[in-house]
């Protein structure tokens, strides 16, 4: 029933993962939180209530959510291409995040890139207006991303594939699915997918796929484009009125940083406590 646009942007409300194990049942909610079934199939007039030790939290936005599960390689391409903070406030999103290890071997080759051509690979990570749990992922299922193709007439096309239990985008295996977002749904893959290599298939024998780009070592691939949360460079000016040409020194201090969605990122001294931002910012973030 969470629908309200302070805390979600799922079109039909803010979904909850249910996982059974034997005769155990757990709810996952937001940023991975496990709340266990102690009591179940209690009934009222309405229906049945079940009792889980745990609360569910709203899930938040993907720059949370990609830190809590080691993506931040991920995230900081994202910014890296100006694609942030809009695919934070796309609706219904199922997003492929490729792991830190998946970017640190190919992280060279693609730091060399301009944001352009970043924005095209980070975009064929990104299924638009869908939500796409891992059970919807079926074998030879294939989905329009926000890239481009080289042609420019379509978009270009990620294939979902199957081997056992193992399921992959293209070539690079799930390896941890269904990580909920304030606005659908993020996989963590173990390799940066390539909108030039659709037609890639992983080979089920092996236990790691290759890269579909150049190997170029770089720990810490576009982790410097993270927008500072503390110990950020401040500009300060000393001496002298507004009509007095100041000396501007740079100082080092503590401050939080704020996305503004029509004038990009920001540091701030501090966040108001009063600003209530769109899925998981300002009073939302007292779940976490």
């Amino acid at each position: 029933m969470l629908t309200n646009s302070a805390y979600t942007n799922v079109t039909t409300g803010q979904g909850v993962l249910i996982n059974k194990q034997g005769d155990s049942a757990f709810f996952i909610s937001g940023q991975g939180s496990r709340s266990t079934v102690t009591d179940s199939d209690m009934t009222f007039t309405g229906g049945l209530i079940h009792i889980v030790d745990n609360l569910l939290i709203p899930p938040t936005q993907i720059d949370k959510t990609a830190q809590a599960f080691q993506a931040k390689s991920f995230l900081g391409s994202l910014y890296a291409a100006n694609l942030m903070p809009d695919i934070a406030y796309a609706k219904n999103v199922t997003i492929f995040a490729p792991s830190n290890d998946a970017f640190k071997s190919v992280g060279g080759t693609l730091q060399d890139l301009n944001a352009t051509k970043l924005a095209r690979i980070m975009s064929y990570h990104v299924i638009p207006n869908q939500v796409l749990d891992s059970k919807t992922l079926t074998n030879g299922t294939q989905y329009a991303t926000l890239a481009g193709d080289p042609s420019g007439l379509r978009k270009a096309q990620l294939t979902i594939r199957q081997s056992g239990n193992n399921k992959y985008a293209n070539s690079a295996q799930i390896v941890q699915p269904d990580i909920l977002l304030a606005n659908g749904v993020m996989h963590i893959i173990s390799n940066v997918l390539n909108p030039d290599a659709e037609y890639v298939s992983p080979n089920p024998k092996i236990a790691a796929q290759p890269p579909v780009f150049a190997v170029s070592t770089a720990p810490g691939a576009f982790t410097s484009a993270l927008p500072c949360t503390t110990d950020c460079p401040v500009t300060t000016t000393s001496g002298g009125d507004a009509s007095t040409t100041g000396t501007a020194t740079t100082s080092t201090r503590s401050v939080s940083h704020s996305t503004s969605r029509g004038n990009g990122p920001r540091c701030t001294a501090r966040v108001a406590g009063a600003a209530m931002g769109m899925l998981g910012l300002g009073a939302g973030m007292a779940f976490l």
